[in-house]
């Protein structure tokens, strides 16, 4: 199975928890909290494809996508969207 193939599998799956992402009265600090947790369990699976698909509730939940990157030795989140992460304000 290819990646894209497993990532149409799971369309049903991810948007399932998009919906409840977005009805819950979870703050953006408590959907990182949970993300923070939840990548390094998933990361071992599918060389990076679960973390892919984080990335995917990422921008239709927030309207962003977080990442973690690598600077000096110090791993740093990154934001990659035209609005601001922080709290999902657009710029």
């Amino acid at each position: 199975m290819t990646e894209y193939e497993a990532f149409v599998m799971y369309i049903p799956l991810i948007a399932e928890i998009v919906t409840e992402l977005r009805h819950s009265n979870m703050s953006f600090e408590e959907y990182q909290q949970w993300r923070n947790e939840t990548l390094p369990v998933v990361k071992h699976y599918r060389n990076g494809f679960a973390d892919k698909i984080l990335k995917v509730i990422d921008l239709y939940v927030w309207g962003c996508v977080m990442d973690n990157i690598e600077v000096n030795g110090a791993e740093v989140r990154l934001y990659l969207a035209p609005i601001d992460c922080e709290g999902g304000n657009a710029v």
